[in-house]
């Protein structure tokens, strides 16, 4: 039962530093590039690709690394696995 309450109050330390962190790139306008949608080369890394006909060609499937904006200029970009649908030949 001790162990348990040890994980539970590291788990508390832990959220709480996240929250600090987070609450610091907020004040100094960093912000999280959002990785839901089109592919854009500018503010996004692809390290791979995969393909899945559900989703639309050259959209993100996974986000793999968090990216960061500073006053308008990219100082991270998010690491992505983007959707490659291959066309068939009908020749």
């Amino acid at each position: 039962m001790y162990i348990i309450e040890q994980y539970k109050n590291m788990n508390i330390g832990l959220e709480f530093i996240v929250k600090k962190f987070n609450d610091s790139f907020e004040k100094n306008n960093i912000k999280k590039i959002d990785t839901k949608g089109e592919f854009n080369p500018h503010i996004h890394e692809a390290i791979g690709t995969d393909s899945n006909l559900n989703i639309e060609n050259n959209h993100i499937l996974e986000t793999t690394q968090s990216g960061y904006i500073y006053n308008n200029r990219v100082i991270r970009s998010a690491k992505v696995i983007v959707n490659q649908i291959e066309k068939e030949d009908n020749e």
